[in-house]
């Protein structure tokens, strides 16, 4: 149990610097936009699909993670239900 919460923690940790990416790249793109600078979005744009692909990559990890340790905790109430 503790290792999979470890494992939750972690894949939340994971969520951190993608929600970062993708804040600073629609800033920049918000920027980009107001000024015609292309060049800029285009690398905003960039740094949205990367942001975007870390953040689904550590959720579907996360999703991962949270349903073994639902699966461990049945089984744990289960088996203290036969131990009485």
């Amino acid at each position: 149990m503790k290792l999979n919460s470890k494992k939750e923690c972690s894949h939340r940790r994971k969520t951190w610097p993608s929600t970062h990416l993708i804040n600073e790249a629609a800033s920049r793109l918000s920027t980009a936009v107001k000024t015609g600078d292309m060049q800029t979005a285009k690398v905003a744009h960039i740094m949205l699909d990367s942001g975007n692909d870390k953040l689904n990559e550590a959720m579907k990890q996360l999703v991962n993670v949270r349903a073994c340790k639902e699966k461990l905790q049945a089984k744990l109430m289960k088996a203290q239900g036969t131990l009485r």
